[in-house]
């Protein structure tokens, strides 16, 4: 199965490391502690006052990012196509010129 009309050819791979990496780095960025006592190493720190969001974001993609470098990548091959090219192709021809929902006739 080829590419699909829209896709990035080439680019995929960089446009795709860049999205990951700006992910990271915003989800950490945009959580910073709401209150001066709950920045670690400053005079009357206290773990009330803490912010764990940065941590969760940050232990979820080690968690994610380390399940994929050690098991994922080896057997994940992208969605599995449900039927043969000329069955996808019958149900596309049959339903992709359709826009906005199914039409529906009142039962007699």
């Amino acid at each position: 199965m080829g590419a699909g009309e829209w896709n990035l050819g080439r680019w995929y791979k960089p446009i795709g490391w860049t999205a990951i990496i700006w992910v990271g780095f915003i989800s950490v960025v945009v959580h910073p502690a709401d209150h001066p006592t709950g920045i670690p190493f400053k005079n009357g720190f206290t773990w009330l006052s803490f912010n764990y969001a940065p941590i969760a974001v940050i232990g979820t993609m080690l968690l994610v990012g380390g399940w994929w470098v050690i098991s994922a990548h080896k057997w994940f091959k992208g969605p599995v196509a449900q039927g043969s090219e000329e069955e996808l192709a019958r149900i596309e021809e049959r339903y992709g010129e359709r826009a906005g929902p199914p039409v529906t006739t009142p039962a007699a």
